[in-house]
């Protein structure tokens, strides 16, 4: 999904992706009910239009084939990798927008096993495939979610790709659809589903929430072992594979559920501002930039799978909320975002420049909705 947003306007704040299922090959649905053009008015921030749909014709879409639109790519991950690792079945994402500004929707695919493909919309659903002379391949890394959004606020839409354990990866766009990859690396090393932008903190620059899950799970470790101990009358877990749990890829991974269940935990999301259109800064769960749902701050990170992302403005206070989809044992996430509370000088908070909000921040609730 592609995003614009007008320098220094914090209303036009919002882009998450959508998801694909890996191994489909992509046909193109095209609406088969004439629309009328729109009439927008401008809102504050966005733009709406109200839509009257012909009552007469046939609903529904037709398939265009590949052959007739240009686009081949298919998501398929080799037998040898998913069943090795069944993260990579969770599939990976699409986004859409005019990467170079000829006011046609141009669409990029992330790609788990074979690279990322970008095709340009040539008019008449015909598209050809721009990936090498764009730059965006991603080669060697396994992609998953993504999303095409003005993030350094010069008018065009660039690129953010999310990996398994690959990173998070930023393309800047020169507003001719070739992009410049970003000197960094965001989220290294974690296992990244999907995500979502919002100005959160107002300053007119779109920020990135990262939602993670895992690079790899207690379900494909082959004829996995453990044993136990018992800590002040607790079970807990001991060694996994002869290997202590205090090793660094094991810590923070498993807790005894009801019952004596071992349940596996998933892996802490980032927050990152986006300072000035050209650089991330994580914001940490532990500074106050997130609280539980009695106000208090968090002392570690909430180490859940998270699958997907969303801001949206739940409580109509034009600041963008946070709501996250978790997947096994790990409670959904809703969180509101407080505003600015620039006259807030408690102690232990971290100093304006790193905080998210000057210290207003985002209040968690745990709807268990399904």
């Amino acid at each position: 999904m592609g995003c614009q947003r007008r320098p220094g306007d914090p209303g036009a704040w919002l882009a998450t992706p959508s998801w694909v299922r890996a191994g489909l090959a992509l046909g193109v649905l095209v609406g088969l009910v004439e629309v009328a053009a729109l009439e927008w008015e401008a809102e504050a921030g966005y733009r709406s239009a109200p839509l009257n749909p012909e009552t007469s014709g046939r609903p529904g879409f037709r398939l265009l084939p590949p052959a007739a639109t240009g686009i081949s790519f298919a998501n398929a991950i080799p037998e040898q990798r998913h069943l090795t690792n069944q993260i990579l079945l969770n599939g990976s994402g699409v986004a859409a927008g005019d990467v170079d500004g000829d006011g046609l929707c141009d669409v990029f695919f992330a790609g788990l096993d074979r690279g990322c493909r970008l095709y340009r919309n040539l008019g008449g659903w015909k598209f050809t495939d721009i990936t090498g002379e764009a730059g965006v391949g991603c080669p060697n890394v396994t992609a998953s979610g993504t999303a095409l959004a003005d993030l350094d606020g010069d008018g065009d839409l660039d690129l953010v790709v999310n990996s398994v354990g690959n990173g998070t990866r930023v393309f800047y766009n020169d507003g001719r659809g070739r992009f410049q990859p970003a000197p960094w690396l965001l989220n290294e090393g974690k296992g990244g589903t999907s995500l979502a932008l919002a100005d959160v903190d107002g300053d007119g620059f779109l920020d990135l929430y990262v939602a993670n899950y895992r690079t790899s799970a207690l379900m494909d470790i082959a004829h996995a072992r453990a044993t136990f101990a018992k800590v002040d009358g607790r079970l807990e877990l001991e060694t996994l594979n002869g290997r202590p749990v205090t090793a660094p890829d094991l810590t923070n991974r498993f807790v005894m559920g009801p019952g004596g269940s071992l349940d596996e935990l998933g892996e802490p999301d980032a927050l990152y501002r986006n300072a000035g259109g050209t650089n991330f800064v994580a914001l940490p769960f532990t500074g106050g930039q997130f609280r539980d749902e009695d106000g208090q701050a968090f002392s570690q990170p909430l180490f859940e799978w998270a699958l997907t992302a969303t801001f949206r403005d739940l409580n109509g206070d034009t600041l963008p909320d946070l709501f996250v989809c978790n997947d096994f044992h790990t409670p959904d996430r809703l969180w509101l975002n407080q505003g600015r509370a620039a006259s807030d000088s408690r102690p232990g908070w971290p100093a304006p420049d790193q905080s998210l909000l000057d210290g207003g921040g985002l209040r968690g609730h745990q709807p268990r909705w399904t």
